[in-house]
């Protein structure tokens, strides 16, 4: 699950970037990559990621098959982002390193003792929030399930 940050939040955090040199240099360096980016992904259609530009030679990311794709393509890419307004001389295309999603391991589950049952059931009572209360109540119906 993604985090959302309050607009508020995220607004602070770059009234600050501003402020300090090193911070204001990051943001724009930030700020070119994803520009760059958007205009790479727009023109090819795949789902690549810009992770360098330095000394006119731009690094690109993509999987194995599209990043072979994009080597092939590389010559026309130069040309068109130089007419984007690029000075550039290279584009590197690295394949990102292919990593399997892991498998998800389902533990057996021990079920909860008849000590903490009867402890969950007596804090349920004494809970006065009743969303705790309710979740407290699930709990234990799955528990006593099993």
């Amino acid at each position: 699950m993604a985090h959302q940050q309050h607009p508020n939040t995220s607004r602070a955090m770059l009234s600050w970037l501003e402020r300090d040199p090193q911070g204001a240099a990051l943001l724009r360096q930030a700020q070119t990559l994803s520009r760059l980016q958007d205009q790479l992904r727009a023109h090819t259609g795949l789902q690549l990621e810009v992770c360098g530009l330095r000394e006119r030679v731009v690094v690109v990311f993509a999987s194995g098959a599209m990043a072979a794709r994009l080597r092939q393509q590389a010559p026309s890419l130069l040309r068109f982002l130089r007419t984007q307004g690029w000075s550039l001389e290279e584009i590197k295309i690295k394949a990102r390193p292919y990593s399997p999603k892991p498998a998800f391991v389902i533990a057996p589950r021990g079920g909860l003792s008849a000590k903490a049952r009867s402890e969950l059931s007596t804090l349920r009572t004494k809970i006065h929030h009743p969303g705790l209360a309710q979740s407290l109540k699930g709990l234990l119906r799955k528990a006593n399930q099993a």
